[in-house]
């Protein structure tokens, strides 16, 4: 386990982030542990104990219910979101969940609400960059297994369209060392079906794309060539151009895959 991992599992268990301090039973706590600590246990496992109620301390108690399914899903956004190294696991434990014989988490559909309400458009990019490139990771592991449903491909696409669509000035290219990261990490796990998607996919206010409002082969041939302007930009990181680079060369793979 890394300092990283140790410490996030501090903060859960002394309270200090918001998805425990609003109500997560130490049972769920210590399921989540298990989740992040030990590979060995099948993600199938963690979550029947994280869904299980705990036992009536009497007789006459009245029996506990499960875990509000907004506390797992929060505590399971905020692991996305710190755990760079997680992002595998977790997505494990996401099919598994939705899986689960209660038909309480079918589709995720709850997990896509609360990422886009309060996680998708919360961050100060230069500040928190690593949690928005986690959050992107996770969110297209997701994706390549269909969940969470619907719309889980959309929300490649608008990353790629704010990175390579965006009408950046000068002052504002630093963003790009935020936005790229993400927009590769979509390539990467989707890129074979991005290329094949088809249907509506509008455009943001002041777009360099002048095309339809559409998934094309069009729109992804424009996003090639803003991939490779971006390695061309020296004042970005080297990390950045790299992951530019990289997702230049998967669209090239993946066009000659599908010619």
């Amino acid at each position: 386990m890394t300092d990283a991992c140790t410490a996030f599992l501090n903060a859960w268990a002394s309270g200090d982030d918001v998805p425990t301090s609003s109500g997560a039973p130490p049972a769920l706590v210590s399921a989540f542990t298990k989740l992040l600590t030990d590979p060995t246990i099948p993600a199938a496992d963690v979550v029947n104990e994280a869904l299980t109620p705990p036992p009536r301390e009497n007789a006459y108690d009245v029996q506990p219910s499960p875990p509000r399914p907004e506390i797992v899903l929060s505590m399971l956004i905020d692991a996305a979101e710190h755990l760079t190294e997680m992002t595998d696991r977790l997505a494990d434990f996401s099919e598994a969940l939705e899986a689960h014989s209660s038909g309480e988490y079918k589709e995720l559909v709850g997990l896509a609400m609360l990422i886009d309400e309060f996680s998708w458009h919360s961050y100060s990019r230069r500040k928190d960059r690593q949690l928005w490139f986690n959050l992107n990771a996770y969110c297209a592991k997701m994706a390549a297994i269909g969940l969470p449903t619907p719309s889980h491909i959309y929300r490649g696409g608008r990353v790629l369209q704010k990175a390579l669509e965006t009408n950046w000035g000068q002052g504002e290219l630093s963003n790009l060392d935020g936005y790229v990261p993400a927009a590769t990490i979509w390539i990467r796990e989707c890129g074979s079906r991005m290329y094949q998607e088809r249907g509506e996919l509008e455009k943001l206010p002041g777009s360099k794309w002048k095309g339809p409002a559409t998934w094309s082969r069009e729109r992804w041939a424009y996003w090639k060539t803003r991939f490779e302007w971006v390695t061309s930009i020296n004042i970005l990181k080297q990390r950045t151009r790299e992951d530019a680079r990289e997702a230049v060369e998967r669209m090239s793979d993946i066009e000659e895959r599908f010619a």
